[in-house]
């Protein structure tokens, strides 16, 4: 508590020192017309400034005896050292840059920028997809596994119904290919169609129906599910799936920080794109965005890579025909966008840089965020259409029109033989810069404090010494590659964060270290005592849960409803069967003679396309015709929850953002305490944040935990708990077994803090400006990409397993095993019959005989 305070009074008593060291009251600001961040509105015959920028910057300023102007540049660009934004501010015609600039390596030798406000992940937008879905697209519903059983089944069926049945010339079924007929026909018609008078082959066309009902059903649903994630047509779903999709020409903007980044990168992915950009014979640089936009819109194999938040004002706009897919694991373009000012404004850099993280940890920079990007979209997400093209259906008439001609030719084979026949840019600013940075601390050791929290520091025993390995390590070493400075590791007693005078924070204070090398989030607070890097990687929220039971899956269609559905379906065929068999006098020509011919007509009755009539008697058809109406609820609502089951993979409701949690009152919270995440709770004004952190404090069960671990067993023994913390820190938990947790990111949630970064003590600028310029350049050629991907791609140890609109053969096994049992079952019955037939026989000769 008292560490908290003297942190709080430390950021407000530094806070009240910049204002008063800036010495600034009027500052001219300089932008240009680019939608949601800045546009031109029309007041009084005087364009005037609003968007995302112009709230951001009023709420930096507010409070500040700080006044400003603003003017739109001639040039309505970024542009460089001499002309458009940059060239404003550095020929001395603004103080600041509104505007989404990107914070890349060679930008920084020239421009002092604020904290970023927002990140520069990379994306990329194509045309909507208006392809139909292939011809035969319906085979691909279900594995081959799972039609290898429908075929087994199918001859099983056939050769136990040939076996029972006895058929005279006159009946439907004659032969072993009339068996196989038979079964296609039962398979797939409403309800089980009888052929004889045996009790045996009754039951075996019951099951064999039973089993086809699922079927369908399944395929139905799956089918249902594959067209509802419109499953049918594969785009590439990442900047580096774009590679195995040769037919895709890709395009990007030239002169700004996504051409740099492409041009300069080893990322190998991007590598590979770069050369086919520059491979192509078609128009692959554009001057401007708008350009290219028009080029994707007039050229759908066309894919525009950008950064998101730059593509999402197109694709939120009419005519709505593009769509944007985020690239998680690629490259940044650079560390993010943040204010510019003149390499000698310190002072007003750092106020704005304080105010930006004091916002993002208050959550008012995220309720700027979803009122200008979430709130402001005019094309909200359509559902998918229920009218289906004709196209669907090509691959089906093309089977049919398959079957018509073979018919034709068998039948000219049966005529002909008697129907016998079976058918890389350098800027030397920045060069100049490194280089003298370099000269200035060559031969400096640095004393490196750490602490075991996989997968960015891993404590390992070599020689009976603990050495670090992992992310952060890795990172560290790209770093220091080339500069004549060496580093010692060692790990501290207080194995956490802590504050100024115990754990991490506290031996570097006490001059016991020179960097912290950990997973430590830039906060408002620590900023009062620490010097930040660029931060290496995102501070956004998330939480886990533990995974929602899964249904067994032999018999996963019986789990569509509950016990007491089933019953009452049991209950209602044998009210039906009774009341039908009192009311009915069956002859030999109706269905049969006995209750167990009634329970089989209540069957073919519950699944049929309309109420059968057997009799001409009003209370046997009304009774018929209620039955029908029951089985087609019942048949209609089950197709309806399976298809519901197969497009959500579950039956059960879980939130989906930390903000859903709200709306799930049976979910207990909880989070980590005294870290910036207990921080941002306890301090936020954002309105969801806040009735969360309220319910935690007044639950009556554990809310706030000491440790990770801690709270990830708790949710393991309490399975009705959510876990918020950051998505980096929550991640190495969920790759790792037992794998029984899930993990949800909030994309529009306030993040914790500014990302997480290296720490040095404040009087250490120079290193600190080293570690930031190579984490940027190490952004930007995409070598951070690829240490991310080693240490939390690769090392998942519990891969997401993606829903396939492929079924696997498991989900029917509990189906051919019901049609087993009946199969083995009417056997029985068979011989039984045939038994009880040859008494009846003997009886009979021996009666004669005397």
């Amino acid at each position: 508590m008292f560490a908290g305070s003297f942190i709080l009074l430390a950021s407000i008593a530094l806070a009240k020192d910049l204002q008063t060291a800036t010495g600034v009251t009027h500052l001219r600001v300089a932008t240009i017309n680019q939608w949601p961040f800045n546009f031109k509105t029309l007041e009084n015959g005087t364009h005037y400034p609003a968007g995302f920028c112009v709230d951001l910057l009023n709420k930096i300023l507010k409070g500040e005896s700080i006044s400003y102007t603003t003017h739109f540049v001639e040039e309505d660009n970024y542009g460089d050292n001499s002309t458009g934004l940059i060239g404003d501010l550095v020929s001395n015609k603004s103080d600041v840059i509104m505007a989404p600039l990107t914070i890349t390596n060679s930008r920084s030798s020239i421009l002092a920028f604020s904290s970023p406000y927002m990140d520069s992940q990379l994306g990329f937008v194509m045309k909507k997809r208006v392809e139909y879905p292939q011809w035969f697209g319906f085979v691909y519903i279900f594995d081959w596994k799972t039609w290898l059983m429908l075929l087994t089944t199918l001859l099983l069926f056939s050769t136990v119904f040939y076996t029972v049945s006895i058929f005279k010339v006159s009946e439907r079924v004659g032969t072993f290919n009339d068996c196989i007929i038979y079964a296609i026909s039962v398979i797939s018609s409403n309800g089980p169609t009888f052929t004889t008078n045996n009790l045996s082959a009754k039951l075996l066309s019951t099951f064999m129906w039973c089993f086809g009902l699922i079927f369908t059903t399944a395929f139905t649903a799956n089918l249902t599910a594959a067209m509802v994630r419109n499953d049918f047509i594969k785009v590439p779903t990442t900047i580096e799936e774009i590679l195995s999709y040769p037919e895709y020409s890709v395009i990007t903007s030239k002169d700004d920080s996504i051409y740099y980044a492409f041009s300069n990168t080893t990322y190998d992915p991007f590598v590979s794109i770069f050369n086919k950009m520059q491979q192509s014979s078609d128009p692959t640089y554009f001057d401007s965005v708008k350009s290219a936009i028009n080029y994707v819109r007039k050229y759908p194999h066309a894919i525009f890579i950008n950064e998101v938040n730059i593509l999402k004002q197109y694709v939120e706009k009419p005519p709505c025909d593009l769509v944007l897919t985020r690239s998680p694991y690629s490259p940044e373009a650079g560390g993010g966008y943040g204010f510019a000012f003149r390499l000698d404004s310190i002072n007003i850099k750092q106020l704005f840089s304080k105010k930006i993280l004091q916002l993002k940890q208050s959550g008012e920079l995220a309720n700027l965020r979803r009122k200008w990007f979430q709130y402001t979209n005019e094309c909200p997400d359509k559902k998918h259409s229920s009218a289906m093209s004709y196209s669907y259906f090509i691959g089906a008439f093309i089977l049919m029109l398959c079957g018509c001609l073979i018919s034709i030719f068998l039948k000219l084979q049966e005529i002909a033989i008697c129907n016998k026949m079976y058918i890389k840019v350098n800027i030397l600013v920045c060069i100049a810069f490194s280089k003298s940075l370099q000269q200035e601390l060559s031969g400096l050791h640095l004393r490196v404090v750490t602490t075991n929290q996989w997968p960015f520091i891993i404590k390992t025993v070599k020689n009976g010494s603990n050495l670090p390995e992992g992310f952060c390590v890795d990172l560290l070493n790209k770093i220091l590659e080339g500069e004549s400075i060496s580093y010692s590791t060692q790990f501290v007693e207080e194995d956490n964060y802590s504050d100024n005078s115990s754990g991490l924070i506290g031996h570097l204070l006490s001059n016991k270290s020179d960097v912290i090398m950990a997973p430590l989030t830039i906060t408002h607070s620590r900023t009062s005592i620490l010097a930040f890097s660029s931060p290496y990687m995102d501070s956004q929220l998330g939480f886990v849960m533990m995974k929602r039971v899964e249904y067994p899956q032999w018999f996963g269609f019986v789990y569509i409803f509950d016990w007491r559905t089933w019953l009452m379906l049991l209950m209602t065929l044998l009210l039906f069967s009774v009341v039908f068999y009192g009311l009915v006098r069956f002859k030999a020509s109706d269905i049969g003679e006995s209750f167990i011919d009634c329970i089989i007509y209540a069957i073919s009755v519950i699944s049929s396309n309309g109420p059968t009539f057997t009799t001409h008697k009003l209370s046997s058809k009304l009774l018929s015709t209620l039955m029908w109406l029951f089985g087609l609820i019942f048949t209609t609502a089950f197709t309806a929850n399976l298809t519901a089951a197969m497009v959500r993979n579950d039956l059960v409701k879980v939130p989906t953002t930390i903000e859903e949690i709200l709306g799930f009152p049976e979910y207990s919270v909880i989070t980590t305490k005294d870290d910036s995440v207990y921080y941002s709770f306890s301090n936020t004004t954002y309105d969801p944040f806040v009735s969360l952190f309220h319910r935690m404090t007044q639950s009556m069960t554990p809310s706030f935990f000491y440790s990770y671990s801690d709270a990830i067993a708790y949710i393991r023994k309490n399975p009705n708990t959510i876990f918020v913390n950051e998505v980096n820190m929550l991640v190495q938990h969920v790759q790792r077994p037992p794998c029984d947790l899930t993990l949800t990111k909030s994309l529009y949630s306030p993040e914790a803090g500014g990302g997480l970064a290296f720490a040095f003590r404040l009087e250490t600028p120079n290193i600190r400006d080293l570690f930031s310029k190579k984490i940027l350049k190490l952004k930007q050629f995409g070598e951070l990409a690829n240490l991310r991907r080693k240490w939390f791609q690769y090392t998942d140890e519990c891969p997401f397993e993606k829903h396939s609109a492929v079924m696997s053969y498991s989900y029917f096994i509990g189906a051919f095993i019901i049609m087993l049992g009946g199969s083995l079952v009417s056997i029985l019955i068979k011989l039984q019959e045939i038994s009880i037939c040859k008494e009846i026989h003997f009886k009979r000769i021996h009666c004669r005989e005397k």
